[in-house]
């Protein structure tokens, strides 16, 4: 099922994680207002945003059809949520096994990367969670802000949502190809633990892509073995 979207050509006047929203000023006929569009009725087409045409016509209703004024040319129909046909499920147990032996350290192991996905967080579910053990990927941000990209069961099966875009999905089958070496990449080429998230500051630390502390907890080598 499609849903239409129509280019907003405008910048936005105010913006936060979760919401866009563009300021019209007082006329004869009209008070001064500031129309919120939630950023999930959103989508950026080749650097185009875009709305959903269902929600844009309720913002007209309610304000009246001045706010058109902010309204491009173009539009475009998209699967409904505004996202691509959910991808297809795929193994990624290389990761379960890394998890389970920094559990034995960290209450809650993390993973994050940064790159041609955005940030890419992998992050071990509690014993407390509904799904205790598996591996949930996200954008990094909290619980309840977040983007949920999907889970790796404890199978090791990755079951992708429909938020998962053809990066993060890469993004998940390399880390689960080769941990390791995919968190040592990562940690060199931003100069930053993806464990931890600390700056790599010695010589060791940088040679490596990681500290002696997130090493012993994650069972990675150290010193003259890396």
């Amino acid at each position: 099922m499609a849903n239409s979207h129509v280019e907003i050509s405008c910048t936005p006047n105010w913006q936060s994680e979760k919401a866009i929203a563009f300021d019209f000023p007082a006329t004869d006929l009209n008070p001064k207002v500031r129309v919120f569009i939630p950023k999930s009725q959103t989508l950026t087409r080749d650097g185009v945003l875009y709305v959903s045409r269902w929600l844009f016509g309720k913002k007209v209703e309610e304000n009246g059809r001045y706010v058109e004024a902010i309204l491009g040319d173009r539009s475009i129909d998209v699967p409904r949520n505004g996202h691509a046909p959910k991808a297809a499920a795929f193994d990624a147990s290389g990761l379960i096994e890394f998890f389970d032996r920094a559990g034995a350290h960290i209450q809650y192991p993390k993973v994050t990367f940064e790159g041609d996905a955005g940030t890419v967080q992998f992050a071990r579910a509690g014993d407390r969670s509904k799904c205790p053990g598996a591996v949930n990927v996200t954008d990094g941000l909290r619980y309840g802000e977040n983007r949920w990209y999907g889970r790796i069961d404890r199978a090791g099966k990755f079951s992708p949502s429909r938020d998962c875009t053809p990066e993060v999905e890469a993004a998940v089958k390399a880390f689960s190809d080769a941990p390791v070496a995919e968190a040592v990449r990562a940690g060199k080429a931003a100069g930053a633990c993806v464990f931890c998230q600390s700056g790599l500051s010695t010589e060791e630390s940088v040679g490596a892509g990681y500290g002696p502390v997130c090493a012993s907890h994650w069972g990675l080598p150290w010193g003259k073995k890396a």
